[in-house]
């Protein structure tokens, strides 16, 4: 597995993707890697701050990327510092946090004289430029920060804009030193660390052929979106923990046209034998074990953030064995915020005793984990458990840690 720091590329990995000319571009600091070729909304861009915003010109990639290269925005850290909230667009509708940074506005002017030269170049809003230049953070469910939170941008990424899509054509780091040592690790466990799907996968098989129900994978589907349902139903503080079991239940043994108890404390015995075979087939993914031992063998602590039910989820820790292996473990119960908010992230750091840029995140959810950490201001990827390979955390951490 790569070192985990410096977790920023070389200037000379730039990667480049050539567009046809006349097209609309926008230049913008993001706080983690993006690849070329990644696409999203313009509505629900990954946290960033724009340093040119919308503009045309005659010329390829390549010599935009030569312009900004130019340009003294590369060799010098961006650290932001957000402020006062405000409200931008033509109905002031849309949410934006003010950002403050050394000689922004001058970044800002220098990518505009060099971005200026290039054929055909013309702003969408040139009232945004120079002298109207705002720099913000827009705000979204997943992208939050509080007032006085700070963070450092370390890449730039061109996009080509297309009607209502984005789609990265350029990804390079901000060059900054020193480099944040990362000293911390944190972890989603569901899905992460610990494989909740084939547990639950199994454990839904045996209760379905003990109901005289054939065990189909329609049947066992409809089992994880009545999960995903009514999980999040608790985690949003409309159930309990109990509560939003017992629905799940009376509504998969109504899907299997079985009659469904109606006393609640029929249904919790029900589920609980659901819940011995579930416990029964705990097991955290291959490879999970070697990764966090290589970890703590370097010196960097390892911290686990989950949404999950506290008691549960230590359960789970506890028997797969990983427990040993974890310094810091953080719920929803316990902390009071759930992901994707930044300040469930915040308190993961403070606890494992570093700050959010001597961190990473590891997820397997890419809003949940992924965005919420990084608009915490925290390196994070997503983990790819796609077959038994017990290289899937090791990739990820090597995508984290570029």
């Amino acid at each position: 597995m790569a070192a985990i720091a410096p977790w920023i590329e070389p200037r000379e990995a730039l990667q480049m993707q050539v567009g046809p000319m006349l097209e609309r571009y926008c230049v913008s600091a993001f706080f983690a890697r993006l690849e070329v070729g990644e696409r999203f909304a313009r509505s629900d861009w990954p946290a960033h701050v724009t340093l040119a915003s919308n503009f045309v010109v005659s010329e390829p990639v390549e010599q935009i990327v030569s312009a900004i290269r130019d340009a003294t925005v590369v060799d010098r850290a961006l650290r932001f510092q957000f402020t006062g909230l405000a409200f931008f667009g033509p109905r002031r509708d849309v949410p934006v946090r003010l950002v403050e940074c050394p000689d922004i506005e001058d970044v800002h002017r220098d990518l505009a004289d060099h971005l200026g030269h290039l054929g055909g170049f013309k702003p969408d809003e040139p009232a945004h430029w120079r002298d109207g230049y705002r720099p913000h953070l827009t705000l979204r469910p997943a992208v939050d920060v509080r007032d006085g939170a700070s963070c450092i941008a370390s890449h730039i990424a061109i996009a080509r804009l297309t009607g209502e899509a984005a789609e990265v054509v350029a990804c390079f780091a901000l060059d900054r030193s020193p480099v944040p040592k990362v000293r911390a690790v944190g972890f989603d466990l569901d899905g992460t660390l610990f494989d909740h799907h084939g547990s639950a996968a199994d454990a839904v098989r045996n209760f379905m052929t003990e109901l005289e129900r054939e065990p189909t994978i329609e049947r066992v589907t409809a089992w994880f979106e009545l999960e995903a349902q009514h999980f999040e139903s608790w985690r949003a503080g409309d159930l309990t923990f109990a509560e939003q079991r017992r629905l799940r239940l009376r509504d998969f043994l109504e899907f299997l046209s079985v009659v469904v108890p109606a006393r609640d404390d029929v249904l919790d015995e029900l589920f609980e034998k659901y819940l011995v075979d579930y416990r029964r087939a705990w097991r955290a993914f291959p490879g999970t074990e070697a990764v966090l031992e290589n970890l703590r063998g370097r010196g960097i602590r390892i911290g686990v953030l989950t949404n999950g039910n506290h008691a549960q989820q230590i359960d789970k820790l506890n028997v797969t064995g990983l427990t040993h292996l974890i310094d810091v473990v953080c719920t929803s119960e316990d902390i009071g915020f759930a992901k994707p908010d930044p300040r469930a992230f915040e308190i993961l750091a403070a606890r494992l005793e570093c700050s959010t840029s001597e961190m990473v995140f590891i997820g397997d959810n890419s809003e949940m984990d992924v965005a919420g950490a990084r608009a915490a201001g925290i390196a994070a990827a997503c983990v790819r458990h796609d077959d038994d390979s017990d290289a899937a955390l090791e990739a990820a951490l090597d995508s984290a840690s570029l």
